[in-house]
């Protein structure tokens, strides 16, 4: 055995900010030539994919040529890399004695690295290789992997116990209807360990003329790679990915069933999920995300099949002390389980009893109708209310859930176009940019006709409807050059008559709680310095140090901004200005332009928004060589929360402190700091709190400031090409 073999503690499995260990046997029967051993760590997430792309050429007598290319797209982004030294020739002889070698290493994992994965365009993976050096000799090289699987405890994701609730409906048939079938999936909570067993309760309502004849389960794993054109690049900019995608189903269940028509059942499908990788979005690489598809089958010949999606999260860590919760079948509507989302951030109960505020701790008013604000992961409840004088000719009342991000601009760009002459024609052509992504989109029917009669009768008609907001939709929000949006539609579909309408959009607010969010307690310092004047009159230097005591907010609350001025310059300090800007960023890819040839995959474009959301200005007067200190308040109004879940849409805050002196040159400087805006406060410690202190909970923000932003918003937009 003169190869070097590699031998792992804990069966090779360790954990990101642990210490990996293990060690190098060589058995060496006679003595071989070697100068050193060493041992080689490595640790990276590699993606790669082709894909081929036509390209039109039109040569100077006007005749087009067609050709076909392959582009690759590649990235890679290292997590370890180094080497550690075993043995070396002390004598000068190059020579590795008779005997037998066990060399133990050790090594830090880092805290960041995403678990070990193998999928279609790309990898994870962590590997030791030991090489000894031979002269004059191929090296001797042995290379074992290891993994890696970070610890993801499900007890600290708050939703991952929250149970899950969808129904769906469908008229099947093609042309000839064959009569709507309705189900309702129940599951009893959203974050699994390999192991577990998914529970899933399907109640079917087969209204129609066909059997339901077959009801089954599947886990589908989503995983997203991006990578550059071109090949490896060790520079990730997000900017310039482009984005694949590759399902794979890791499970699935099936259970053969009869339920006649007209007729209601109820079937229990359990699912077992295999050894798989917990779900991760660490990587900015690779990403690997878990739907659950519920699918019941008719036997209808076209669109006989109807299919419930739920997110499922992958831990390693199961919860603990998890009861399930009781459904009950009979209700017409699915159980409303309670909204995550408060109506306002709740004080501790050991915070003192509350006396005479100031006036700058009172919250804005509360939203008028709160029943219109949700949170991701929380159950959506309604009524649809219909009232008629008189019998109307319909055959289906049904009502449309959707939810989306949307991004577009336009721009002008110059193109140059050759004529059968060889000359060149200038012409400006309009470029439009446009992305769309989708969190919510179902459609379920309230009322159907009786058979055979397609009228409804007069009266008043209160049909509920109830579904779920998934866990990874971002907050509404409404910009220059994008949105998110949410809606209820109901649409009555009428024979020979145009259709009747109504939609009402609704508002997603996620629970951001600042506590959970690691350093937004920690304070702000920063420092600025410029010099007044022109070039050849120098006036002076002029410095300031900004303290803002946490950088986490909830809208009511005031940013306590401290400044510090140090006037070295032969001019007066006049004013103090700061300002709370909103950046919004988006991103869209070209769209197709007619009779031009373009790839698949675009290289995304970005453009910025910037809104300044509030300001405040205080006159001073720091005369030359001396200091100043002041005070400034910033009140938060009702603005979104700061986002960056939605892949074509984020949304910062930033906090700009301005000082301005009197002279005519370089006169302003300005410092900036990053502001996070959740939606629940910082809790203050109750020991650091005086007896007559209040606490004010901030509110959540009307539905009309969500969308549209605070009053008197100044917008200054910014485009930025990429």
């Amino acid at each position: 055995m003169d190869y070097p073999q590699i031998e792992f503690d804990n069966r090779g499995v360790f954990f990101p900010g642990y210490t990996a260990s293990g060690r190098v046997t060589l058995h060496l029967s006679e003595p071989m030539k070697a100068r050193m051993m060493k041992i080689v760590i490595e640790g990276k997430a590699h993606t790669h994919w082709s894909e081929t792309e036509r390209h039109s050429k039109t040569d100077h007598n006007g005749k087009t040529e067609t050709h076909s290319e392959t582009v690759h797209y590649s990235a890679t982004v290292p997590y370890m890399n180094g080497e550690c030294l075993l043995w070396t020739s002390t004598d000068g002889k190059n020579k590795m004695p008779v005997g037998n070698y066990t060399f133990p290493f050790t090594f830090a994992i880092p805290i960041n690295c995403p678990p070990s994965f193998e999928g279609f365009h790309g990898c994870v993976r962590y590997t030791v290789k030991a090489e000894i050096d031979r002269p004059w000799r191929f090296n001797r090289k042995n290379c074992k992997p290891f993994s890696v699987i970070p610890s993801s405890d499900l007890n600290m994701i708050p939703l991952a116990i929250n149970p899950m609730t969808n129904t769906i409906s469908k008229n099947t048939g093609l042309i000839f209807k064959n009569g709507v079938v309705s189900m309702r999936v129940d599951v009893p909570k959203q974050g699994f360990v390999p192991g577990e067993t998914i529970q899933i309760n399907v109640f079917i309502d087969n209204n129609s003329s066909k059997q339901v004849t077959m009801a089954r389960a599947k886990l589908v794993q989503n995983s997203t790679y991006f990578a550059k054109r071109g090949w490896s690049f060790y520079q990730v900019d997000p900017c310039a990915m482009t984005n694949h995608g590759a399902t794979s189903v890791r499970h699935e269940s099936k259970q053969p069933i009869n339920i006649a028509p007209r007729s209601k059942s109820h079937v229990l499908l359990t699912l077992r999920i295999p050894a798989i990788v917990s779900s991760f979005n660490n990587c900015p690489i690779i990403s690997v995300s878990y739907k659950l598809h519920v699918h019941a089958d008719t036997t209808s010949t076209f669109k006989g099949s109807l299919c419930s999606e739920f997110p499922i999260i992958i831990g390693t860590v199961p919860i603990r002390q998890f009861i399930p919760q009781t459904t009950n079948f009979a209700s017409s509507a699915p159980p409303a389980h309670p909204s995550q989302m408060p109506s306002a951030p709740s004080a501790p109960p050991d915070i003192p009893t509350p006396t005479a505020p100031s006036d700058d701790s009172i919250p804005p008013p509360y939203p008028d109708d709160l029943n219109r604000v949700f949170s991701p992961g929380s159950t959506v409840s309604g009524e649809v209310i219909l009232h008629l004088n008189e019998p109307m000719a319909a055959r289906l009342l049904t009502i449309e859930i959707s939810g989306c991000a949307n991004t577009y601009w336009t721009k002008v760009v110059t193109r140059e176009k050759k004529t059968q002459e060889g000359k060149s024609h200038f012409y400006n052509e309009t470029v439009h940019y446009n992305s769309n992504v989708i969190y919510l989109k179902d459609a379920r029917v309230l009322w159907t006709c009786p058979e055979n009669s397609n009228i409804m009768q007069a009266g008043r008609y209160i049909l509920h409807f109830s579904f779920s907001i998934p866990s990874d939709c971002p907050p509404s929000f409404e910009g220059e050059f994008g949105y998110i949006r949410y809606s209820v539609k109901t649409v009555l579909d009428r024979p020979w008559r145009f259709n009747k309408q109504n939609c009402k959009a609704f508002t997603v607010i996620p629970l951001i709680d600042l506590n959970k969010i690691p350093l937004t307690a920690m304070p702000l310092v920063g420092n600025a310095a410029i010099t007044a004047g022109n070039i050849i009159l120098k006036k002076g230097i002029v410095l300031m140090r900004v303290e803002v005591p946490k950088n986490g907010f909830v809208p009511g609350e005031s940013i306590q901004i401290s400044i510090h001025i140090e006037n070295n310059c032969r001019k007066r300090v006049v004013l103090a200005r700061a300002t709370l800007t909103q950046k919004a960023t988006y991103f869209a890819e070209l769209t197709k332009v007619k009779n031009r040839h373009t790839s698949q995959y675009m290289k995304p474009h970005k453009r910025e928004e910037r809104r300044m959301v509030t300001e405040s200005q205080q006159p001073i007067n720091i005369m030359p060589h001396s200091r100043g200190h002041l005070k400034m308040s910033l009140r938060i109004p009702s603005v979104s929360p700061t986002f960056t879940t939605c892949s074509i849409i984020t949304v910062e805050y930033e906090l700009r402190v301005y000082v301005e002196s009197n002279a005519k040159h370089h006169r302003r400087m300005h410092l900036d700091l990053p502001i996070l805006i959740g939606t629940v406060p910082i809790t203050p410690n109750p020991r650091k709190i005086a007896p007559n202190c209040r606490f004010i909970q901030g509110p959540t923000p009307t539905y009309e400031e969500s969308i549209f932003g605070p009053s008197k918003v100044t917008p200054k937009i910014r485009n930025v090409e990429v």
